[in-house]
């Protein structure tokens, strides 16, 4: 799967697979779940990522940079990529 911009997560992708990359903003945690927003420095684009992450023992914080695929979804009126699994995260520095 090509990785798209940020800017290409759009209603057009909605419940399409895809794959994007950028800089850890902020960080909302809910329970062991947590939404990473994103910013490629000109555009943000949310992230939610299940319990599974953390109870792997992986972490994050921002301004890492992190690639991951997953499934855009509308969220209370907001798109957001829906990461299935931790094999569609890769966090590195940035």
């Amino acid at each position: 799967m090509d990785e798209i911009p940020l800017e290409g997560v759009t209603l057009e992708r909605l419940n399409q697979n895809v794959r994007i990359r950028g800089e850890i903003y902020k960080v909302h945690e809910y329970g062991n779940s947590s939404k990473l927003v994103l910013n490629d420095g000109e555009n943000k684009v949310s992230a939610f990522i299940g319990g599974w992450f953390k109870e792997g023992g992986l972490h994050y914080k921002p301004g890492w940079c992190v690639e991951l695929e997953g499934t855009v979804k509308l969220y209370q009126g907001e798109l957001e990529v829906v990461v299935e699994n931790a094999g569609r995260v890769a966090i590195f520095g940035c």
